[in-house]
């Protein structure tokens, strides 16, 4: 079993199998806790300035509420929603990584869209995107110039470009280790 649903169990050294921010391969957050399971707390730790879902119910709603430069985290678990940057540049990051901290889009809404004033300072790491389907860019459609990276993109479906990811003309988007799979498209990408 896996009481928490953040894909650890006890036998494989969840330290902790009621608490989703505790288990092996869990980033580091500043709670005086040992959130990776490594008998350490708080080595190289992020300072989150709002926790999903602890904080907010959802992704969206925590970005959303983000002043600038907020830093966002995420705990492991799976997230069926359709999360939209608008013009506030935040640090979005999945503390499972991408296997453990998944955004699906239910097959009828693509999971991310960044709006086209977001910035270099706006960074989206550790996420595996899937099952999403839109217009363009079935899972991820890039505007403006964020930093995106550690994502998985996988099984998701555009109507006319970008099966997985679409990068809207003009942006300055910074993409690196990246994985795009089993996506589909009848245009572009």
């Amino acid at each position: 079993l896996d009481e928490d649903a953040d894909g650890s169990l006890v036998c494989d050294g969840d330290c902790d199998d009621t608490d989703p921010l505790k288990g092996p391969g869990v980033a580091e957050i500043c709670d005086g806790q040992d959130n990776d399971c490594d008998g350490v707390a708080d080595e190289g730790c992020l300072t989150c300035d709002r926790i999903v879902p602890a904080d907010h119910a959802t992704i969206d709603e925590a970005v959303a509420a983000a002043s600038s430069g907020d830093l966002i985290c995420v705990a492991p678990g799976t997230y069926t929603e359709h999360v939209t940057f608008g013009a506030v540049d935040v640090h979005l990051v999945g503390l499972g990584g991408t296997q453990g901290t998944r955004i699906v889009g239910n097959g009828s809404r693509r999971c991310m869209s960044m709006g086209t004033s977001l910035t270099a300072a706006t960074v989206v790491e550790g996420f595996t995107l899937t099952g999403g389907f839109d217009n363009a860019g079935g899972c991820i459609n890039i505007g403006g110039s964020p930093q995106i990276r550690d994502l998985v993109v996988a099984e998701c479906e555009s109507a006319n470009d970008g099966g997985g990811v679409y990068i809207e003309t003009g942006s300055g988007a910074s993409l690196s280790d990246i994985v795009v799979r089993d996506c589909m498209a009848p245009g572009n990408g």
